[in-house]
This record gives structure tokens, C-alpha cells and sequence, in this order.
């Protein structure tokens, strides 16, 4: 048997490079794949995996060596898109799915 199974043919590295991107984006899927088990609101309105990529951004743009990225400054660059996704108007000091004031 070889490296690649029973079959003696080699994927290409074009695959190989897509399939591990491919890999990399699993956990974005699975938001998506999981929101509608979310209780305490309405997911199926949220597009999880942008909103996911939309953290990833905000806390690569945020990232500081010496103490990371702040996650309240994290969160208030977040809740404008939730809030847009949700056509709800957004409402600075509240967060999507709490209180007014949360």
C-alpha cells in the first residue's frame, strides 16, 4: 500500500493546497451549520462563517504584541455588522440578542 492508499495515482499539489484551505474553513462552516441550535436567539438571520471572518479581521487588525487583542474593543467593532445582519438598528452600548444596555 502506498503513501496515498491502494491507487497509484498522486494528487496534485493544487489539490492538496485547496483541500487543506478547504480544512481551514471547517470551523466557519460549522457555525453556520449550528446556529440553529442557538436558545437564546434566532440564528438562522446571521451569516455565522462572515461573521466569523469579520472577528478574525478585527482581531488581526487589533493585535498588540505585548497584551493581544482587547475583547470588548473586539466586540464593539462586531456588534455594527450583527446588528446590520439582523436589520435591527444598532444601538451604541447594546450587543444583538441581550437587553437594551447589556
Amino acid at each position: 500500500m502506498g503513501e496515498y492508499g491502494d491507487s497509484d495515482v498522486v494528487p496534485d499539489d493544487g489539490l492538496i493546497r485547496r483541500l487543506k484551505a478547504l480544512a481551514c474553513t471547517a470551523p466557519l462552516n460549522d457555525l453556520d451549520s449550528r446556529k440553529s441550535h442557538l436558545e437564546w436567539v434566532d440564528g438562522s438571520i446571521y451569516q455565522m462563517a462572515e461573521i466569523g471572518l469579520h472577528v478574525i479581521d478585527q482581531v488581526t487588525i487589533a493585535m498588540d504584541f505585548d497584551a493581544g487583542a482587547d475583547a470588548e474593543q473586539i466586540i464593539a467593532r462586531t456588534v455594527p455588522l450583527v446588528a446590520m445582519q439582523g436589520s435591527r438598528p444598532y444601538q451604541r452600548g447594546t450587543r444583538p440578542g441581550c437587553p437594551v444596555g447589556a
